[in-house]
């Protein structure tokens, strides 16, 4: 038996990591995405929730963390659409105007 190909093994555990720490951040950004949708917070409140999330997180598991680095990336893409998407009083001004 030939271990020549394992020398992969050490990256592959590192890409699973990477993969389970996405996973994991991704549950909580719809987490708090979802908390924060049926409370009706406004776009800052919720860009603030995960901020805040972040933080929490960071302190708790560290900045370098795969989960919190993760949670950051999701976090750096909510905030994009969130800040592109138009507003729920937009969307009514909108619907109201083509009735």
């Amino acid at each position: 038996m030939s271990f020549s190909n394992l020398s992969g093994v050490p990256q592959l555990a590192k890409d699973v990591e990477r993969l389970k720490a996405e996973v994991e951040a991704q549950q909580l950004v719809t987490e708090v995405l979802v908390h924060g949708l049926f409370s009706e917070f406004t776009r800052t409140q919720l860009l603030a929730g995960l901020e805040i999330a972040y933080r929490e997180l960071a302190v708790g598991l560290g900045e370098n963390n795969g989960v919190v680095l993760a949670f950051a990336e999701q976090q750096d893409r909510l905030r994009s659409l969130l800040v592109t998407s138009p507003s729920h009083a937009e969307r009514l001004e909108t619907e109201t105007s083509t009735l």
